[in-house]
């Protein structure tokens, strides 16, 4: 549609920058905190009591349970158990090398239990190289879970390998892997999801819909595979819009819930088939609708554009012109406020917040998206937050606080002792001290990486919005230029 001259004779607002960014991969892997490691042994005393412990995220006396009971099991299940236990609590603490350690040490041949948490043990730290950027490390990783693993295990790996190889646009390679996926469980439906969409960007779109089509066309139970299911149908709309079959892409796209994370886009979308089929006034109530929504959703505020679009290709030039100068006003009153920001994340005012209020919720806010802070500023930082790189910055101050807290206690509890001379504490004093440094100084630099992260996503908003703008601008003098005959003065 965009930059086409238009039947009244407008050239067309730039409306389809999203378009192309329909087509999106999906990493279950990515945001996945859940291991899927079982408790063979609850029953055992001192089992429950280190469960006890990392309930109440006592990590570090946990780990001095097991190792500890290292000695007294020394050998045949029970030892498995404790080190299989061991390396699961050293990877819910991040301490992944200490985890592996422990894995390689174990022996190939164990009861069929303690094999399939190895496995998954392998699996949960897999993901979190990937989690943290090194792709490399994560694929090695996968090569050490044995052969002999369970269904869904391996669809998991499947679909893990082929993000691995997508990530690096190994995409042919990636189909491969995605080729073999078969059941009916969730990891089967993200192989086929993404399976569709590789093969859609290699331009083989009859297959790639197939594969679409059987996500779009399940019956979910969770709410995971119910998001997935609206992403299937979103990308077939997308794919069917762009190949000049509105009808097939309404049928789509009129499919995904209300409440999705993705109706705002659908919204959009279903204007623009409308507006294919030349039902402008279809295409003027759905994106009036989507115009009332929350403008910190960017689809939202180019619905701004979309609008008075509308309104000039139903020959309402003046209505068209005034929802431009409406937009424009919008769109410069958000800069400002961008702006504003910024200088807000610079000052450490805006980072000051989301930490502070981490500190507050504890550390399930590390964990879960809709629990960060919104507030007039932090608002704008939404997308970041769901990134992975933010995560995993979050995760590692967490990880310093928690030892911050730990060295502090240890501190005070020293002066507590009586049967050591004043000497011997100021020794251990000042060895604490020394790490409180270390930690305040790795602290410091994981709030600038944060503000440098902020500042990235608030400047690239700001980027959008002077687009969004410049458009706006353009539209409305190509408006007064073809439209004078029209009474616009």
């Amino acid at each position: 549609m965009c930059d086409q001259i238009s039947k009244a004779g407008i050239v067309r607002t730039p409306l389809l920058l999203l378009l192309f960014s329909a087509l999106f991969v999906i990493s279950p892997l990515c945001s996945a905190s859940d291991s899927d490691f079982e408790i063979y042994n609850k029953q055992s005393p001192y089992i429950r009591a280190v469960l006890f412990d990392i309930y109440q995220k006592k990590y570090s006396s946990a780990i001095g349970h097991l190792i500890s009971q290292r000695y007294r099991h020394k050998q045949g299940k029970a030892r498995y158990q404790g080190e299989l236990l061991l390396a699961h609590t050293y990877i819910t603490f991040r301490m992944h090398e200490e985890a592996e350690k422990i894995l390689n040490a174990l022996p190939k041949s164990m009861p069929t239990d303690e094999i399939r948490n190895k496995n998954v043990l392998w699996m949960d730290i897999a993901k979190a190289r990937f989690r943290a950027g090194d792709t490399k490390a994560a694929q090695n990783t996968l090569f050490k879970l044995n052969k002999n693993i369970s269904n869904k295990l391996s669809r998991e790996r499947e679909v893990f390998q082929a993000q691995i190889l997508m990530s690096q646009n190994k995409f042919k390679q990636a189909i491969e892997v995605l080729e073999n996926t078969r059941g009916s469980s969730e990891w089967a439906a993200y192989g086929r999801y993404n399976l569709g969409v590789m093969l859609v960007r290699l331009e083989q779109d009859e297959r790639g819909i197939k594969k679409l089509e059987t996500v779009a066309h399940m019956d979910p139970d969770t709410s995971e595979m119910k998001a997935l299911k609206d992403k299937a149908n979103y990308t077939l709309g997308y794919i069917y819009l762009r190949n000049k079959n509105p009808d097939k892409a309404k049928d789509y796209l009129q499919n995904i819930r209300l409440d999705s994370p993705l109706s705002n886009k659908a919204l959009m979308h279903l204007g623009l088939v409308y507006a294919e089929l030349d039902k402008y006034k279809q295409s003027l109530a759905v994106w009036l609708e989507l115009s009332k929504r929350n403008p910190i959703d960017p689809t939202v505020l180019e619905s701004r554009l979309a609008v008075p679009f509308a309104y000039a290709e139903l020959g309402g030039f003046e209505q068209a012109v005034k929802n431009y100068n409406t937009a424009i006003e919008i769109f410069r009153s958000e800069s400002k406020r961008i702006d504003s920001v910024i200088r807000s994340v610079k000052k450490g005012h805006t980072t000051k917040t989301i930490l502070e209020n981490m500190e507050k919720t504890g550390p399930e806010s590390f964990n879960e998206t809709r629990l960060l802070p919104i507030t007039k500023d932090t608002q704008y930082l939404m997308g970041l937050y769901k990134s992975n790189e933010f995560q995993e910055v979050i995760n590692n101050f967490k990880d310093l606080h928690a030892l911050q807290d730990k060295l502090k206690k240890w501190a005070s509890a020293i002066y507590k002792i009586e049967n050591m001379s004043n000497t011997f504490k100021k020794v251990y004093v000042d060895k604490i001290a020394k790490q409180q440094s270390r930690l305040a100084t790795a602290t410091k630099q994981l709030k600038q990486q944060i503000s440098k992260m902020a500042i990235t996503e608030l400047k690239d908003r700001k980027s959008r919005l002077n687009t969004y703008k410049k458009q706006a601008q353009f539209a409305t003098a190509q408006i007064y230029d073809k439209g004078r005959s029209s009474g616009i003065k």
